[in-house]
């Protein structure tokens, strides 16, 4: 699971530095043709990596009910997005991986999936994983089309 982990911080470093110089009305841009913006896929992002991470665990989730409804698979903007709320998407991104990968150590996990012992489930694995990056390599995708849309150079993903 560690190496997955590793792959999604060099994931969500590059969308963190990609995004780094945008407007708050970049992030809120809708491009034609789209149902969402730059932020509302930076959420969802967040939102589904904390729920599989943590489907067993729910309570161990770091992300609130109010950010799961609005970035939610099916959901879409309903309003701009304030810079408090762009910041704090932004921080959990960059911290999250490094809390996954705390709880994905040896001495962790039984802590961590406890709640499991007794039920049959088992902690996220690797075929989670693995769909988990594939998710979001697809959404840094749709970002980096936004950023171009947008008239912002993107260079080649690393």
């Amino acid at each position: 699971m560690l190496q997955h982990i590793k792959k999604l911080k060099q994931l969500r470093t590059v969308l963190l530095e990609r995004t780094k110089h945008l407007t708050m009305e970049q992030y809120n841009f809708i491009p034609a043709g789209s149902k969402n913006n730059i932020i509302w896929n930076m959420g969802h992002i967040l939102v589904t990596s904390d729920g599989l991470f943590y489907q067993n665990s729910p309570q161990l989730r770091l992300t609130d009910e109010n950010l799961r409804v609005n970035y939610q698979m099916g959901s879409k903007p309903s309003e701009q997005v304030d810079r408090n709320d762009i910041a704090r998407i932004r921080l959990l991104l960059q911290q999250t991986p490094e809390i996954y990968q705390q709880h994905a150590t040896p001495d962790r996990i039984e802590d961590v999936f406890a709640p499991l012992r007794d039920t049959g489930l088992v902690p996220i694995g690797d075929g989670e994983m693995q769909f988990l990056l594939f998710h979001e390599e697809m959404h840094l995708q749709k970002i980096m089309n936004m950023l171009g849309t947008l008239g912002i150079e993107v260079n080649d993903q690393e």
